[in-house]
């Protein structure tokens, strides 16, 4: 796999290649080089501030490797609303770091505005399909993907 370039055109999809899920173990070594690695993953929920040394240092990631946002809040499968101000948040750090992929589980993690650490599956029922399949319309949609 080449090593990644400096000013690499974004791209609208990853490339073949392991990524790294991006944690600040890491900071050093992206510092001061460039790790041959094919792209990298964050999560979307540590990057919805808009100072601060994080989202620079991702700004500044990003034009050397494709990204990839992985969001851990949106609860798609779950029955209680989708939390519009998150998706707002989930939108905004879209449009601002630019990511090659975006990606949220597809599970049910929230009831009544109560969040779980565990990723709780679907029931394998049609009914939970549409419920899915409307909520990954909408989040498409506030993307504008």
């Amino acid at each position: 796999m080449p090593a990644a370039t400096p000013g690499r055109v974004r791209e609208r999809s990853l490339p073949a290649g392991a990524g790294i899920g991006l944690r600040s173990a890491h900071r050093e070594a992206f510092a001061t080089g460039r790790p041959d690695v094919a792209f990298l993953e964050v999560h979307t929920e540590n990057y919805f501030h808009d100072g601060g040394r994080e989202p620079r240092e991702l700004d500044r990631l990003r034009e050397d490797y494709p990204l990839s946002l992985h969001g851990v809040g949106l609860a798609l499968g779950s029955m209680s609303p989708l939390d519009r101000q998150h998706l707002r948040r989930v939108a905004a750090a879209v449009r601002r770091h630019e990511p090659a992929a975006v990606s949220e589980h597809a599970c049910w993690g929230q009831l009544e505005g109560e969040h779980f650490n565990d990723l709780l599956p679907l029931p394998f029922t049609e009914e939970a399909v549409q419920h899915l399949a409307a909520r990954v319309r909408d989040l498409l949609d506030a993307l504008d993907r």
